[in-house]
């Protein structure tokens, strides 16, 4: 997910643990590495099993073609993929079928900024805060699009409010320092790196 200049991440959640079951069909030797985050099932897919998953949940879909979730993180596996186009397809049917599906929005979102497509990534990071005003990520991934757009300030509030719902949030402290370099604000962004490198003890800023 490198982008040379920044680098900057996006934050993609297969499922809310709080929120909804965790829908996911095993099928063959699809290996899955789950760690837990903040409350939310971050996922990390061996590429050449995510064929495998996509099948997976294209066969829930057959079965049950009204189950947002499975539309939800059959997005999720092609956005891995790469296939932004397919994966923006499936989000929006997950919203057709849950107009409140926030992580929805933020993960259509995140599609359409890998897309080069900003401003209807901000449209649906702001439609997901909208839906759920305490989701740090999507507080965090509007900043990086209003980042890459070249609006520091717009950018510095969202970083800013990430870090108040998630004072730990380590990526929020770096891009925040990003944006304050660019206004030549260097004393405040040299203070988001030092906690960047205290919450995650590295120095090399280049990579999370």
């Amino acid at each position: 997910m490198r982008i040379v200049k920044p680098y900057i991440l996006s934050s993609i959640t297969l499922k809310k643990l709080k929120r909804k079951r965790i829908y996911i069909a095993f099928t063959g030797l699809i290996i899955l590495s789950f760690i837990i985050v903040d409350s939310k099932l971050k996922i990390f897919l061996f590429k050449h099993e995510i064929d495998k998953l996509i099948e997976s949940y294209s066969k829930a879909i057959e079965l049950n073609p009204r189950d947002a979730t499975a539309y939800y993180n059959r997005g999720v596996a092609y956005g891995n993929k790469g296939d932004y186009d397919r994966a923006i397809l499936d989000y929006t049917k997950a919203i057709e079928l849950d107009p409140k599906y926030a992580d929805a929005y933020n993960n259509r979102g995140v599609a359409y900024r890998k897309k080069g497509n900003y401003d209807r990534a901000i449209e649906d990071y702001t439609k997901a805060i909208e839906l759920d005003p305490k989701d740090a990520d999507a507080y965090y991934n509007r900043g990086n699009a209003y980042y890459v757009k070249g609006d520091y300030d717009k950018a510095i509030g969202d970083y800013t409010k990430a870090i108040e719902l998630d004072p730990k949030y380590a990526k929020a402290y770096y891009c925040r320092g990003l944006a304050y370099k660019e206004l030549g604000k260097e004393s405040e962004a040299q203070r988001d790196f030092d906690m960047y490198e205290e919450l995650t003890g590295k120095k090399d800023k280049k990579q999370f």
